[in-house]
């Protein structure tokens, strides 16, 4: 089965319906219907309840429950997937990469996930992943 690390910036898409949100709502019913596994870094939690909840708590916490009702499994950063979020920071560090998208794209490394869902531009310099651009 194909697993899909979705960033934060997808899930916030995906939330607002804004532009080009067929892209990733195709995503979304590919996990929801059992054709693809939808995962997450554990510190896009953060994300959310941070960009979100300057808003809305309350839509910052509907935004989680609704990726838990998904079955979008949060991953755990563990000790390697901190490290090498400090290696691919430093080398992307020209890019303006930040500490929170290098610990998501580690953390897609290490789950070994087919593609990472992101609308972030800067990710397009990143060759360890295969970006699904949204």
């Amino acid at each position: 089965m194909k697993k899909i690390l979705l960033d934060t910036s997808a899930i916030i898409l995906h939330a607002t319906k804004e532009r080009d949100f067929e892209k990733i709502d195709t995503i979304f019913k590919s996990i929801s219907s059992g054709n693809a596994q939808g995962i997450i870094s554990g510190i896009t939690l953060t994300e959310i309840i941070y960009v979100v909840g300057r808003q809305s708590l309350e839509k910052a916490f509907n935004m989680i429950a609704f990726l838990e009702e998904s079955h979008i499994k949060a991953i755990d950063c563990t000790t390697p997937i901190f490290v090498n979020a400090g290696n691919i920071s430093l080398k992307y560090r020209q890019k303006n990469l930040s500490i929170a998208d290098s610990i998501i794209i580690a953390t897609a490394i290490a789950e070994k996930a087919d593609e990472v869902a992101s609308s972030d531009k800067v990710w397009k310099n990143v060759k360890e992943i295969k970006l699904a651009e949204i």
